[in-house]
């Protein structure tokens, strides 16, 4: 299935993602198809989240972490005749649950028995719900974030890096 792109869409090539150092902000690095420039992304609205079975106990214990903030929300997928369509292997329904920062995915894991995709690290989960597999494409940005001073490339040259703040939503994986 091809993506629709916007006409003012800039593409990348997919580099490289990892946590900053806040455990919360994704680093997104690209190089931009047409000249090859690095490009870096901080993604801040993305959290980590896990699944659990849906029942009252495990209800319970997510309204308890709510309250410690811990658990930034939960989520119970529906359809429009407002049956749950977010089950494990065996049919039963499941609650997304999303954490603030990868050690409160930690903490929230612990209290719960039975978790699903738990394990999968916080990078690799954004890139599989954005579909990024070799190149992404952001919308025209124009206000530039800051600017690293020097960034050395491969071949030892100085180079300057722009960064950008984006929203999650402005990535288009293909």
């Amino acid at each position: 299935m091809r993506t629709l792109l916007p006409a003012n869409a800039k593409v990348f090539y997919y580099s490289n993602i990892k946590k900053h150092t806040d455990n919360q902000t994704l680093l997104l690095y690209g190089r931009r198809v047409t000249d090859r420039q690095v490009y870096n992304f901080f993604i801040n609205d993305f959290f980590p989240y896990f699944a659990v079975p849906l029942d009252e106990q495990n209800m319970r214990k997510i309204i308890a972490l709510e309250n410690t903030k811990v658990i930034v929300k939960h989520e119970m997928f529906a359809d429009d005749e407002g049956k749950k369509t977010f089950h494990d292997q065996y049919n039963n329904p499941l609650v997304v649950i999303y954490t603030r920062t990868t050690k409160d995915h930690e903490v929230a894991r612990g209290a719960f028995g039975n978790t699903f995709e738990d394990d999968v690290l916080y990078g690799r989960v954004f890139r599989k719900s954005k579909n990024i597999y070799g190149f992404f494409a952001i919308p025209e940005i124009e206000t530039i974030f800051k600017r690293r001073p020097i960034h050395v490339d491969r071949k030892g040259h100085e180079i300057d890096v722009p960064y950008y703040i984006i929203s999650h939503e402005q990535v288009i994986g293909f």
